[in-house]
């Protein structure tokens, strides 16, 4: 979501009303919908159809429940290798194990982590830049640890970001 926000007014942290404590990225995901920037949000992540059966064919789905779901009739591909991670969604969650490097690509129009290309330059209405984050990830984190940090974007006038949220399991 690139027109949410995550603290209130004061820079103070949305509060979970159940546990009474702050909410993380996987309580509050890109965090609350602004309409007012919604309006002019800065940057677009372009999400068809496609990556949405895609994404259902990533969960297992078989080709009744996605006809049920997109009202077409798909058949994930058993030659094609599904991932969530192909999502072209703003946010990041990543479950890792033990120690290696994950790395996601995002396409966007308009407008220790490392993002690939650091800038995106934009001549055009409606171009589309695609980058890619990769995170290598800690062997030394215990298994049930969990860490958040954000992505951000800005051209001097919207600020997005992309909220990521790692989880060692």
């Amino acid at each position: 979501m690139t027109t949410a926000y995550n603290t209130y007014k004061d820079g103070q942290p949305i509060i979970d009303i159940g546990t009474v404590k702050p909410l993380t990225p996987i309580g509050h995901g890109a965090g609350h919908v602004s309409p007012t920037t919604a309006i002019s949000p800065g940057l677009i992540y372009d999400l068809t159809t496609k990556y949405y059966i895609d994404f259902l064919c990533a969960l297992n789905y078989n080709s009744s429940q996605i006809i049920k779901v997109s009202r077409g009739n798909y058949t994930c591909d058993t030659r094609k290798t599904y991932s969530v991670a192909y999502l072209n969604y703003p946010s990041f969650a990543v479950n890792v194990d033990g120690s290696d490097t994950y790395k996601y690509t995002r396409t966007v129009t308009a407008v220790k982590i490392s993002v690939e290309p650091p800038d995106l330059i934009f001549k055009e209405v409606n171009e589309k830049k695609s980058y890619s984050v990769t995170f290598t990830v800690d062997s030394s984190k215990p298994s049930g640890s969990n860490s958040f940090g954000s992505i951000e974007w800005s051209d001097g006038k919207h600020m997005v970001a992309s909220p990521v949220a790692i989880s060692w399991t």
